[in-house]
């Protein structure tokens, strides 16, 4: 009961905060403090204009005790794009985070801080690369940084109704301050803040289970200098995932959607858009793993973007991407994974379409401490 709890919990917790990429609470899974060193290279092509990342995240790992535990995310990113002269380099944005499990493991409480230490006053095209990076559909590791400090406070109540079956629900309030976006300008930009509301459900025993969380994220109004400008429409997302666990061969399926209202645009009064400019995005694909032996396992990847064209004409994607890896554990202290995916597609836009392809190498180290 205690188990499945904590696992409904950490999900929803990972949701209401917003894509925060926060970890599951570390009881269990993290006996001992651990440091996490992950590298990527990402590449994108489309005729005339390539955009590349090159990212190093490092996680630090630390449970003070069996109820709390602390994260600590930092690193770098390198990245440029060729039809712009300027990159972006450096620091990315660093996050520590705070967790702690109570009631009998049915209420995790969390809170983080994100700090700019990434570059955030852009200077001549720089935008320009800040732009490819964000774009959803090419899902970089590092899509952005250096937007001011943040300040997350979540809770997540997950309860047993009968054995298999773990219900919960979660808030998430994610607090933002202003930050200066260009070099050249002292405007200073204040990001809305954002809340979320999370329901999930997880149904399932030892081989086979069903997981499934819907989040409801409100947007506060973005200001210029103390000036309304902007207002995200609200958004819904939806995610289930089917989890098979076998002696030798483990199967997880996806699939995840997003769904946007009207933004609201103007300066000083804001007003809906007559269309709206955030197409429906859904996400499917699995990942496979292939015992070879007690300590190596073989992962199989795959996966499918289906991003509809906004009511403007723009930004649909249709993107397939197959991949695989390998999983091995050297020893109780030292763990490393490999990967390689490959991705091939199109970009819609108005009446026509631009291919794409794409490459990620990525690899990974665990030292156990």
């Amino acid at each position: 009961m205690q188990k499945r709890s904590l696992i409904i919990a950490s999900i929803i917790s990972i949701l209401c905060s917003t894509a925060a990429t926060a970890q599951l609470a570390q009881k269990r899974l993290f006996p001992n403090s651990d440091i996490s060193t992950n590298i990527y290279f990402q590449t994108w092509g489309k005729k005339n204009d390539r955009i590349s990342q090159f990212s190093m995240p490092v996680i630090y790992v630390l449970p003070l005790n069996q109820y709390v535990n602390i994260d600590v995310t930092t690193g770098f990113a390198f990245s440029r794009r060729t039809t712009a002269a300027r990159r972006l380099a450096g620091p990315i944005d660093t996050r520590v985070r705070v967790s702690y499990l109570t009631l009998r493991d049915r209420v995790l409480l969390s809170a983080f801080v994100t700090a700019p230490t990434g570059k955030s006053r852009l200077e001549g095209d720089q935008n320009e690369v800040a732009s490819a990076l964000s774009d959803d559909a090419l899902a970089f590791r590092v899509p952005n940084y250096g937007h001011g400090t943040h300040l997350n406070l979540a809770a997540v109540y997950a309860f047993q109704i009968r054995r298999g079956f773990v219900l919960g629900a979660g808030f998430g309030y994610l607090l933002k301050t202003k930050f200066q976006p260009l070099a050249d300008d002292d405007l200073e930009y204040l990001p809305g803040d954002e809340i979320t509301f999370t329901l999930g459900v997880d149904v399932g025993k030892k081989k086979f289970k069903l997981s499934g969380d819907a989040s409801y994220i409100l947007y506060e109004t973005d200001k210029i200098n103390d000036e309304k400008v902007f207002k995200s429409g609200n958004k819904l997302f939806l995610n289930l995932r089917w989890i098979y666990t076998g002696t030798s061969f483990g199967l997880t399926l996806f699939a995840r959607n997003r769904t946007k209202g009207k933004n609201e645009r103007g300066l000083g009064i804001l007003t809906a858009e007559s269309n709206n400019s955030n197409g429906n995005q859904l996400d499917i694909g699995g990942i496979g793993s292939i015992s070879m032996g007690q300590k190596t396992k073989l992962l199989i990847l795959g996966d499918t973007k289906i991003y509809a064209k906004n009511q403007y004409g723009d930004r649909g994607a249709l993107i397939f991407s197959i991949g695989g890896g390998l999983q091995r554990q050297i020893s109780r202290k030292f763990s490393y994974q490999t990967s390689l995916r490959l991705a091939a597609g199109s970009l819609r836009s108005g009446s026509g379409s631009e291919t794409i392809i794409g490459i990620e190498l990525g690899g990974s180290i665990v030292i156990r401490l």
